[in-house]
């Protein structure tokens, strides 16, 4: 359990590369670079100087205007290797059309290195560009996501709608569930300690998300934490989408935070 847990103090680790810099455009000291663009599909990045030895791209979009959990689950993401990372570095470009149109998003960008000959992992490299989307590509419906009465489940309304042409991934569940715990810590000089950690997969509109009370307790026995002020939990969900040769994990809705009385 200890492994599940995350514990981030004031943001999310997930989100600690918003260097509050606005740039379309970034360069490493390798002299690789990455240049985002927002067109009328979405947002292209331009790829230069992809090292070679990369076996893995991860490529997630961020809504500037998300909320404050928003740093704990992208927009979109997706993560290329083998034929689909030899396909970007041959063509260099990778639209990314599942944004909002005028929508500014920051882009974390992150490739992982190894020695071909020994598979020995080297190392990575993590930066962001910022974009404006001119267009994209988001549900035509309006599902929305929520706790069951005992706020141990969370039940997503309706599958997500998108326009002809678009089709869940067949090659994995269809949802993944993602449930945090968000507990005030002003007292300790902190915004908030959240509590996250459990993600599901399913094909299934109800997601048990029990577990996120035993993080939850497993956690305040880590930090030394005494009391039982009950806790604030929130749901995400997103899906599994085919664009193009790729497929994508598309953020669909998040709930609006819950008190649970524990």
């Amino acid at each position: 359990m200890k492994a599940n847990i995350l514990i981030i103090l004031g943001i999310l680790a997930i989100g600690l590369f918003f260097f509050g810099c606005v740039s379309n455009i970034a360069v490493t000291e390798i002299g690789m670079n990455v240049t985002a663009k927002g067109t009328s599909e979405g947002i292209v990045l331009y790829f230069n100087n992809i090292p070679e030895d990369t076996i893995h791209l991860n490529v997630s979009l961020w809504d500037v205007a998300g909320n404050d959990y928003r740093k704990a689950f992208f927009d979109s993401a997706i993560v290329l290797e083998g034929n689909k990372l030899s396909e970007l570095m041959e063509t260099k470009t990778l639209l990314c059309p599942f944004v909002k149109n005028c929508h500014e998003y920051e882009i974390v960008i992150t490739f992982w290195y190894a020695d071909w000959d020994t598979e020995q992992y080297k190392g990575d490299t993590r930066f962001i560009v910022n974009a404006v989307a001119g267009g994209g590509i988001s549900p035509v419906n309006d599902p929305f996501l929520y706790f069951n009465d005992q706020n141990n489940a969370l039940v997503l309304s309706a599958r997500p709608v998108f326009y002809e042409g678009i089709a869940f991934s067949q090659e994995s569940s269809l949802f993944f569930y993602f449930c945090m715990g968000i507990e005030d810590n002003k007292k300790k000089g902190d915004d908030r300690i959240y509590y996250g950690g459990f993600t599901a997969n399913t094909n299934e509109l109800i997601c048990d998300v029990s577990d996120i009370y035993d993080i939850y307790n497993e956690a305040k026995k880590e930090l030394g934490m005494t009391g039982n002020e009950g806790l604030v939990i929130a749901g995400i969900v997103g899906c599994y989408v085919n664009y193009g040769n790729f497929r994508w994990e598309v953020g669909i809705t998040k709930t609006t935070e819950v008190t649970v009385s524990l």
